[in-house]
């Protein structure tokens, strides 16, 4: 009997420490998205004095912070917004909470809390260049078709990848 319970507790404190590895998360990440509505479009007129009817496709601003601990550097790589590869720029945040100024309807301002207060290393992630680069090329990382965004990042130099299921919509920023 002792020597059953010799082998089974420090099974399980290595297990346990493993779980508890595992829930610690590298980094954080703020994801939110916000469709720009362009203020007036002017019509124009073809060579026959028929009014052209101007489409326009909708844009949305994707506002993507990446949070860490200053212990553990990360240098995020890539990203891939609804299936589509970005290559990215980044910029670290000097001063936390993140606030996005926002005006409502009654022309008065209002913000909106991205990143909450922090001691950790808070990055701005930018998508950059839309790559030729396919979701299926990335099939050993374990992406997903219905991931609306999955941040690449190397970890003591090896390569990880970590989702965010939906962003966080924040409402429409107007343009004149």
């Amino acid at each position: 009997m002792k020597n059953k319970f010799a082998y089974t507790v420090p099974a399980l404190i290595l297990f346990l420490t493993a779980c508890s590895i595992q829930k610690k998360n590298v980094i954080k990440v703020y994801a939110y998205s916000q469709a720009i509505i362009p203020g007036i479009i002017p019509a124009g007129i073809d060579e026959n004095g028929n009014k052209i009817r101007n489409e326009y496709a909708p844009k949305k601003n994707y506002l993507i912070y990446t949070e860490n601990l200053k212990k553990n550097p990360v240098t995020i790589t890539e990203i891939w917004i609804d299936t589509l590869h970005y290559t990215v720029k980044t910029e670290k945040v000097s001063a936390t909470p993140v606030q996005k100024l926002r005006y409502n309807e009654y022309n008065r301002t209002d913000t909106v809390l991205l990143v909450p207060a922090t001691s950790n290393t808070v990055m701005l992630v930018l998508p950059d260049k839309l790559s030729e680069k396919k979701i299926s090329d990335a099939g050993k990382s374990g992406l997903t078709h219905d991931s609306g965004l999955t941040v690449g990042f190397l970890y003591k130099e090896k390569k990880y990848y970590t989702r965010v299921k939906e962003f966080k919509v924040l409402p429409p920023d107007i343009t004149q």
